[in-house]
């Protein structure tokens, strides 16, 4: 036999796990979903920022290549007396700081190009391996700005930056105009600038003549031929696959990643452990809790328990106050009292029964040991013994009748008097009923009238109704005036159903007795000896039949005015 608490505290700390359950699965799943999240937006900021440092790097490259660009000149007759011009012949790199390692990469690319078409383009030996060269930019370029472009050089992948820059390096194929250009080139910075080459008159050297030195001293504008500086472009490209700078930046990037990730991961895994220990806290903290607080609660029905075994055959008040119990055992406190309100009362009515039955029993059996002695006192004649035994039959008959009631009314509370229903005529049952009671009634000095409705007919138990009827009409005799009349009606009722009236005009029944009179032994007219049929269960008999055929039973009446009994039997 399980307990009200066991059961309690294991379905709440059933539902607790499932909620807890629920709960911890959400929390995890949503931090896990927001750590892949941060994961991915990581994963996307380091993109990024492994786009830029890769960027930043080609482009200091393609910077620090821009500091070895230089222009090659040569120099002809200006167009005035002793002056020479410039005239640019192609555009370089310094070789000798050039890396070897550019020179042998094959994953990365330079190119050297001037705005000028008569300037010749300088490409990497990696371009002239592969037989190709880094496609211009699409786009317009200040000096010194830069642009980032994807490229495709067969099957490979390039990452290239453009920078636009004036050259300030300038070297002459001339040695005897170089002087020149260190003394000028200066002046060269930017966009534009001027060269001021004027060449003095210096007859052929000889041999053991050393080289002229440039002239000192100011000089005269004569002569002065002006140049603009020219721009190049100088672009940068590497293999995105790889280039082991970009691979490295790759690495590292990668190598960030994966440790914000096993981060997450450690953080979600110390979140397991936390939602399982506190899973389990909330569980063993609940049971304990749950435990207290039902055992609190079931205090009053521990008193209500204690109350109720104090309950006995002698004394069926139940010792608890029912404004000290909760509301929800108040309704059953209530009831319950009912209930041994009416068990005390079917314990008196036992007792009255046994005493009742004992009182009927003892009138007929004393007349029939009166008889009897009486007859044994003397000797009779045969027609006075005839007439003793005639008295004994009478006696017995009525001791049988009781007998019989009282074996109805325990088959009934037995439940083993079940109904029969078939087709029945109820105006012909009716009128079988009034032809046996009329004699009675006019025998009494009673008026005895039949109202009868034709072709009453319905399914019900007929022996049963003609027992209702039967006692209705003798309980109308006996109770009666002298002089009085009994009516006995019937009619249609609801949907094929039977109305049966029985009216008297006796003693009739005050209204504090309407309810007892239906109670077994139980008689208005308590100084009435009768015995037998009238024995105070004729109408509690009435009562159990009318119930068991699914009818109603209403009584009006008035004393010293008479009866109405009214009973509406459905068609079952």
């Amino acid at each position: 036999m399980s307990s009200i608490r066991q059961r309690t505290v294991v379905g709440i700390v059933l539902m607790l796990i499932c909620t807890l359950g629920v709960v911890c699965f959400l929390v995890y799943r949503m931090s896990k979903n927001a750590l892949e999240e941060k994961n991915s937006a990581i994963r996307n900021l380091l993109k990024l920022q492994f786009e830029d440092k890769r960027d930043e790097a080609i482009l200091a490259e393609a910077r620090s290549f821009a500091t070895l660009a230089e222009l090659k000149v040569t120099f002809r007759a200006g167009p005035m007396p002793d002056t020479i011009s410039p005239v640019p012949n192609k555009v370089s790199f310094k070789e000798d700081q050039l890396s070897r390692s550019l020179e042998e990469s094959q994953n990365e690319f330079l190119q050297l190009k001037s705005e000028s078409r008569d300037l010749t383009t300088w490409i990497s030996k990696s371009l002239e391996q592969a037989q190709t060269s880094l496609p211009s930019p699409s786009i317009l370029l200040a000096p010194y700005e830069h642009y980032y472009s994807e490229a495709k050089l067969g099957e490979r992948n390039i990452r290239m930056v453009t920078l636009q820059v004036p050259i300030d390096h300038y070297i002459s194929v001339d040695a005897r105009a170089q002087f020149l250009i260190n003394r000028f080139s200066s002046s060269i910075i930017g966009g534009t600038a001027a060269w001021y080459a004027i060449l003095p008159p210096s007859p052929t050297p000889s041999r053991s003549q050393t080289p002229p030195q440039p002239p000192s001293g100011p000089r005269s504008n004569a002569g002065v031929v002006k140049r603009t500086t020219p721009m190049v472009t100088i672009q940068v490209g590497w293999d995105e696959d790889n280039h082991p700078t970009i691979q490295r930046l790759l690495r590292n990037t990668e190598d960030e990643a994966d440790t914000f990730k096993a981060e997450g991961e450690a953080t979600l895994s110390r979140l397991k452990l936390s939602l399982i220990g506190i899973g389990l806290l909330t569980l063993l903290a609940a049971t304990l809790g749950v435990g207290l607080i039902i055992t609190q609660g079931l205090k009053p029905l521990r008193r209500l328990s204690e109350a109720v075994s104090q309950v006995s055959e002698k004394d069926f008040n139940l010792p608890l106050k029912s404004e000290s119990m909760p509301l929800e055992v108040y309704p059953t406190v209530e009831k319950l009292r009912t209930t041994l309100d009416l068990l005390r009362r079917a314990f008196e009515r036992e007792k009255q029964a046994t005493a009742d039955i004992s009182h009927e029993l003892r009138t007929p059996i004393a007349s029939l040991n009166a008889t009897l002695d009486v007859a044994l006192k003397k000797p009779r004649s045969v027609s006075e013994y005839q007439e003793v035994l005639q008295d004994c039959r009478m006696i017995g008959k009525e001791m049988g009748g009781l007998v019989e009631r009282i074996m109805a009314l325990a088959y009934l509370d037995a439940g083993a008097d079940h109904v029969k229903t078939e087709e029945v005529d109820a105006s012909k049952l009716l009128g079988v009923c009034g032809a046996i009671s009329k004699p009675l009634a006019e025998a009494q000095g009673l008026k005895f009238q039949l109202k009868l409705d034709s072709d009453l007919k319905l399914r019900t138990d007929p022996d049963k109704l003609r027992e209702v009827v039967m006692n209705l009409l003798h309980n109308a005799i006996e109770y009666n005036k002298p002089g009085g009349e009994i009516e006995l009606s019937a009619k249609s009722w609801g949907k094929n159903g039977l109305e049966v009236d029985v009216r008297d005009t006796g003693i009739g029944i005050s209204p504090d007795l309407k309810d007892k009179i239906f109670e077994r032994f139980y008689r208005v007219d308590p100084s009435r000896t009768n015995t037998g049929v009238h024995a105070g269960l004729g109408l509690a008999i009435v009562k159990e039949y009318v119930s068991r055929l699914g009818g109603t039973l209403e009584l009006a009446s008035q004393v010293g005015q008479g009866s109405q009994f009214k009973i509406c039997i459905p068609n079952r």
